[in-house]
């Protein structure tokens, strides 16, 4: 719990308007960028509409687009991982108890 000295008046009252640190410039500027990015993505999203909507492109590209664009909505979907070590669970569970005759199979 912090101390506060006899004379203190930090210990009455809230926070005052403008008070603490000023934001740093490279923080405005990075939220500028991304306003920016954001105007940009806007554009490239509308680009892979229109290439999808588009019958003279051809077909495997505008399958593309509209899988990019159902990719940025959703999200991509997660890969199944298969990875085996070599034994089964049984076959360590077996060890583990110490039946060498199941494990030798």
């Amino acid at each position: 719990m912090a101390k506060f000295c006899k004379g203190n008046k930090a210990a009455k009252g809230g926070a005052r308007q403008n008070a603490g640190r000023p934001p740093a410039p490279k923080t405005v500027l990075a939220r500028l960028a991304l306003a920016e990015l954001d105007e940009e993505a806007e554009k490239s999203i509308q680009f892979l509409v229109n290439a999808r909507d588009n019958p003279e492109i051809p077909w495997g590209i505008r399958v593309e687009a509209a899988r990019d664009l159902i990719n940025r909505r959703f999200g991509k979907p997660r890969q199944a991982h298969d990875v085996r070590v070599g034994r089964t669970l049984e076959e360590l569970i077996m060890h583990s108890w110490g039946d060498k005759d199941e494990t030798s199979k």
